[in-house]
Parts: C-alpha cells; structure tokens; sequence
C-alpha cells in the first residue's frame, strides 16, 4: 500500500466519519437552543404603539383587520362596513386596554376585533339584514363594559 492509499484509507474512515458527528452533534445543540428560545416570552419595550398606529394597522396594511373580518363575515353573506369614527374608537379601546393590563402591542387589535363582531360571527347565518355598518356607538355599546372592568378586559381582551 503506498502513502497516498493509506491516507485516503485513513480520511475515509476517521476524518470524514468524525466531520459526521461533529455535524450531528452540531446540529443536535442548534436544535436544542431553538427549542429553549422558543418558549422564552418575546416582550418588546422600546415604544409603545399610539391610537394613530392603531389605526393605522386596522386599515393600512394589505391584509388589515378590517379587510379580514369584512371577507370573514363575507363568506357569510354579511356587508360590514366600518365607519372612521368606528375605526377611531377601535383604536382608542385597544389603547386603553393595553395602558390598563398587559401591553401586546398590535395583536389586542385582533381581540377587540373578535369580541366586537362576535354577535355577527355566530348568528351572521341568521340574520335577516346583511348590511352592517359598525359605528363609535355599537363599538362603545359593544366594549365599554369589558374595558371598565379591569379582571374582565384581562381575560377577555
């Protein structure tokens, strides 16, 4: 056998089967790391998102709140329209609520949105007018109570 034969032999067998679990053992504690990040909570505390944001974010965006939950209850046969002072109150509730419980930022826009429609979500089917146009009135009607009572906007909002 001649040098150049032993040391493939050798590469072969120990260099590259050692590379392999160096690799997987690599791999394994990349792993295990992602898993321990993932159940660590994600808070972000530079700033605060304002009522303007809000608004923002329920109507600007492609896919905003507003244009989900008119194709939701779309599918339904329901018209929802939402007026800007609707939009405006939406806001101002979700800020509210954050400033009294825990601030989640954005995502308290999607629970204001659920427990505003939720009346039209479970009885849209049902009901004999389709055309629903959601103003500052059935927003304050609908919320006020949950956001007045700190323990329920907790749970609920």
């Amino acid at each position: 056998m001649t040098v150049a034969g032993f040391l493939d032999q050798y590469f072969e067998r120990y260099v590259v089967a050692e590379s392999l679990r160096s690799i997987a053992s690599i791999r394994s504690r990349v792993a295990a790391l992602k898993d321990a990040l993932g159940t660590l909570p994600v808070t972000a505390l530079e700033r605060t998102d304002t009522i303007e944001d809000f608004k923002r974010i329920l109507v600007e965006p492609k896919n905003s709140l507003v244009r989900q939950y008119t194709a939701l209850l779309g599918t339904e046969g329901i018209d929802i329209k939402f007026a800007d002072e609707a939009i405006d109150s939406i806001a101002r509730f979700a800020f509210s609520v954050n400033e009294q419980t825990e601030d989640i930022g954005a995502r308290r826009l999607h629970t204001i949105m659920e427990t505003l429609l939720d009346e039209y979500s479970f009885e849209g089917p049902d009901l004999e007018d389709k055309n629903v146009n959601i103003d500052a009135g059935y927003v304050h009607k609908q919320l006020a109570e949950i956001v007045k009572n700190e323990d329920l906007s907790r749970y609920i909002l």
